[in-house]
């Protein structure tokens, strides 16, 4: 069996502590206790400058319809383009965080967009993977993990 890419490895590691603003709400500001309500989510940092984040938004505006609850990490990017994109690309965000500065992003091992991190129900990070998120990824990789975890939730 060929070796895991660094970046696809499952992990266990606590999603940091944070406070940044909601993206579409200045002032409103949200931290780690938003995610962590016993259920898994999916962290996705985009940003409007990366051409292979749209390329993958049309999948994770599917996954969102399935009810897969996905929150987007908006990352070093100018807030009014990222609220332009969502409406005319859609919000597949069920909150969507402002990290303007990166700061989240380099606690996370963030190097680039996108990226997507699935964090359990305890604030977990349990799996990551650098570059956009389809459907080979989803099936092969990901979709058992988020079975595992949702089953685990309840």
């Amino acid at each position: 069996m060929p070796a895991v890419p660094c970046c696809r490895r499952r992990w266990r590691r606590c999603a940091p502590e944070f406070r940044l603003e909601a993206l579409n709400t200045p002032g409103q500001t949200l931290d780690r206790r938003t995610l962590i309500d016993g259920k898994p989510l999916l962290l996705n940092v985009w940003a409007t400058w990366c051409p292979t984040c749209r390329a993958e938004h049309q999948f994770l505006n599917g996954l969102a319809q399935q009810g897969v609850r996905v929150v987007g990490m908006n990352y070093k990017d100018d807030r009014q383009k990222a609220m332009s994109w969502l409406q005319r690309l859609g919000n597949p965000y069920r909150l969507s965080l402002y990290d303007g500065n990166g700061m989240l992003g380099l606690d996370l091992g963030v190097y680039g967009a996108p990226e997507t991190f699935l964090i359990d129900g305890q604030g977990i990070i349990r799996w990551r993977h650098a570059g956009d998120l389809n459907e080979r990824v989803w099936r092969e990789e990901l979709q058992p993990l988020w079975d595992q975890y949702n089953r685990r939730a309840g």
